[in-house]
C-alpha cells in the first residue's frame, strides 16, 4: 500500500513541475492582445490570387520528399511523406465558439449509459463512512511507523525538519480519528435531480461545504453536474459535467467494478493515469508514457501484478468500434469522425489508490469533421497574465471525444470543449498552393527547432505525412471565439540526439543518446490561406 502512495506523490510532483514551467513572471499587459485577422480574411476572399479547387492545390505532389541539414542550428530534417488532400472541392472559414453542455445532452448520455440505475449528488453525499476512514487511519499509522523507522537517524531530514514533518503526520492522524468518531456507519447518499446547477447557487446554499468552496474558486460563473451510483450492483458509476468559461466545457463518464474512477476536476480529460499499447507489456520502472500532449511518469510498481481481472476486453476491435459509433449516433453527436483507436492498457484514476491497476480496453478518439474534413485542434489554447490588477489564467481545450469500451460495453466517455459553428465567414476560401507552403515549411522548421549553444546536441526530424484540414485560431480581442481555417499539418517524429566522446587513454569511445521529443505529432502547422506558422497553444 505504501508503494502506491509514493507513486501518487511522484506523479503529482511531476505535474506540478510541468505547471511551473509555463508560469514565469508576466509583464503588466492586457491578457488578450489585438490580433488583426482582417488581412487573412481578405486573402481568403481573393480568389484571383490563390487556389480554390483542391484538385489543383498540390498538383504533382502525391508525396513530398526533401532533406535538410543545418549544421549551424544543429537541425536535420528528412521528409518522405504522403500528401493527403481531403476529397472535397473547396474549404471555407467558419466562426466558432465553445458550445455549452445542456441538460438535454446530459439526459441523453445518462439514458444510454446509466439506464434505470439511481444516481446521487456527489457534492452533497457523504461516502466517508467509518469503514473508509478506518482504512485511512491504518494507512496513516503505518506511514508514521515507516517514517520513524527510516528517517529518525537524521540522514534525510535535519532535526528541526524532522520534528515539523512528524508533527504534521500526527496532526493528520488526530484529524482522521476525530472524523471517525462523527462518521456514519453507512454512506449518506442524496438523490440528484439530473440537472446542471450554477456553481454560485450551490456555493451560497452550502456555505460550510469545503468542496463547493473550492469549486466556486475555480468556476464562479459556471455550471456543474456531478453524480455517482451506490455501487450495490457491482458497478461504480461516476459522472461529471461542467460549463466553465475559464477552463472549458466537458462531460466525463466512467464505470468500474472496483471503485469510482475520479472524474471530478475542472480540467477536461484526466481520468487516466497512463495509457499505452496493450501489446507493449507493462511499463518499465519509472518509464515515461506519452498520452496526447502530456507526459506521465509511471512507476511500474503501480501496475505489476495488479491487473483489474474482472474488467475484460475479449470482443473484437470491430465490435467495440461499432458500439462506440452507435452510441455517438444515438446521443446526437454525429458530427465527429474516428481519428484513431485501438487496443490499449490503461490505469484508470481510481478514487482509492488501493485499487490502482491496469486493464486492457479499446479506446477510440473522435474529432469533428466539417463536410468530411477533420478539425485538428487537440492542443489546448492557454494564456495567463495580468489584466489590470488581476492575474488571469484561461484555457480553451481542444475539442475531442474519447470512448472506452470493453466486454461490458462503454465504460468511459469524455466530451471535451464541443464547438458551436456560428457562421460561415468565407465560403470557398482561396488558398496557397503546396509549392508555396513547402517553401515556408523548409525555412521555418529549422528556425523553430534550432538547438543553439549546445555542444554535442542535435535535433533530428522525420516528416511522415502532410495533411490539409481545419484548425481553430483566435479572433481579435476575444479568448472565447475563434475561426476554423484550413491548415497544412506536417506530421512526424522529433528526436533529440546527444553525442558524448570519452577519451581515457586506451579507452576512447563515442556514445549517442536519443530522447524522444515527439512521436507522430504535428511538427509544424501552417495557415493554408496566408502561409503563416500557427502556434496552437497561443491560438494563432
Amino acid at each position: 500500500m505504501r508503494r502506491f502512495k509514493k507513486s501518487s506523490a511522484f506523479i503529482m510532483a511531476f505535474f506540478m513541475g510541468l505547471g511551473l514551467i509555463g508560469c514565469q513572471e508576466n509583464p503588466d499587459k492586457p491578457i488578450v492582445q489585438n490580433k488583426d485577422l482582417d488581412k487573412m480574411i481578405e486573402n481568403a476572399e481573393d480568389t484571383e490570387n490563390g487556389v480554390t479547387d483542391l484538385t489543383d492545390i498540390a498538383e504533382n505532389y502525391e508525396t513530398y520528399q526533401t532533406e535538410i541539414n543545418d549544421e549551424a542550428l544543429n537541425v536535420s530534417v528528412k521528409a518522405d511523406a504522403k500528401v493527403m488532400i481531403p476529397s472535397v472541392d473547396t474549404l471555407s472559414v467558419y466562426r466558432v465558439r465553445q458550445k455549452s453542455i445542456t441538460d438535454e445532452l446530459l439526459d441523453n448520455i445518462c439514458n444510454e449509459l446509466v439506464g434505470d440505475i439511481k444516481l446521487y449528488d456527489m457534492g452533497l453525499s457523504n461516502r466517508r463512512t467509518k469503514k473508509v476512514i478506518e482504512k485511512e487511519i491504518a494507512d496513516q499509522t503505518n506511514y508514521i511507523n515507516e517514517f520513524e523507522e527510516n528517517y529518525s537517524s537524521g540522514d534525510f531530514y535535519s532535526e528541526d525538519d524532522y520534528e515539523v514533518y512528524y508533527q504534521e503526520l500526527m496532526n493528520e492522524l488526530d484529524r482522521l480519528n476525530e472524523e471517525y468518531e462523527n462518521a456514519p456507519e453507512e454512506a449518506v447518499l442524496v438523490p440528484i435531480d439530473g440537472k446542471l446547477h450554477a456553481v454560485a447557487e450551490l456555493y451560497n446554499a452550502n456555505p460550510q461545504n469545503e468542496y463547493y468552496e473550492w469549486m466556486y474558486s475555480l468556476n464562479k460563473d459556471g455550471e456543474v453536474y456531478e453524480a455517482l451510483s451506490d455501487g450495490k450492483d457491482g458497478n461504480y458509476i461516476s459522472i461529471y459535467a461542467q460549463n466553465n468559461p475559464n477552463y472549458g466545457n466537458c462531460i466525463k463518464f466512467r464505470k468500474s467494478k472496483y471503485d469510482y474512477v475520479d472524474v471530478y476536476t475542472v480540467l477536461p480529460g484526466g481520468t487516466s493515469l497512463g495509457v499505452w499499447p496493450a501489446d507493449k507489456g507493462i511499463p518499465s520502472e519509472n518509464s515515461i508514457i506519452r498520452e496526447e500532449n502530456s507526459y506521465l511518469m509511471i512507476d511500474s510498481s503501480v501496475v505489476k501484478g495488479n491487473i483489474l481481472e474482472n474488467e475484460n476486453a475479449t470482443i473484437s476491435e470491430e465490435e467495440a468500434q461499432g458500439i462506440a459509433d452507435k452510441f455517438l449516433a444515438d446521443i446526437g453527436l454525429d458530427s465527429y469522425s474516428l481519428a484513431d483507436g485501438g487496443f490499449y492498457s490503461e490505469i484508470p484514476k481510481m478514487s482509492d489508490e488501493a485499487y490502482w491497476g491496469y486493464h486492457n480496453v479499446y479506446i477510440f478518439n473522435y474529432i469533428r469533421a466539417m463536410d468530411g474534413v477533420e478539425v485538428e485542434n487537440k492542443v489546448s489554447k492557454h494564456t495567463e497574465g495580468w489584466s489590470g490588477d488581476s492575474y488571469v489564467k484561461l484555457d480553451w481545450p481542444g475539442e475531442e471525444v474519447r470512448i472506452i469500451v470493453n466486454d461490458d460495453g462503454i465504460i468511459g466517455f469524455e466530451l471535451s470543449a464541443p464547438l458551436s459553428i456560428d457562421e460561415t465567414v468565407v465560403d470557398k476560401s482561396s488558398l496557397k498552393s503546396f509549392d508555396e507552403i513547402k517553401d515556408t515549411f523548409e525555412e521555418m522548421v529549422v528556425i523553430s527547432n534550432a538547438v543553439e549553444d549546445m555542444e554535442g546536441e542535435k535535433r533530428e526530424i522525420d516528416i511522415k505525412s502532410v495533411t490539409l484540414n481545419y484548425t481553430r485560431i483566435s479572433e481579435p480581442d476575444s479568448f472565447d471565439t475563434g475561426l476554423l481555417v484550413p491548415v497544412w499539418n506536417f506530421i512526424g517524429d522529433i528526436n533529440d540526439v546527444s553525442t558524448n566522446t570519452y577519451d581515457d587513454g586506451a579507452d576512447s569511445r563515442t556514445e549517442a543518446y536519443t530522447n524522444i521529443y515527439m512521436r507522430d505529432g504535428i511538427v509544424l502547422q501552417i495557415n493554408a490561406i496566408d502561409g503563416t506558422v500557427i502556434d496552437p497553444e497561443v491560438g494563432y
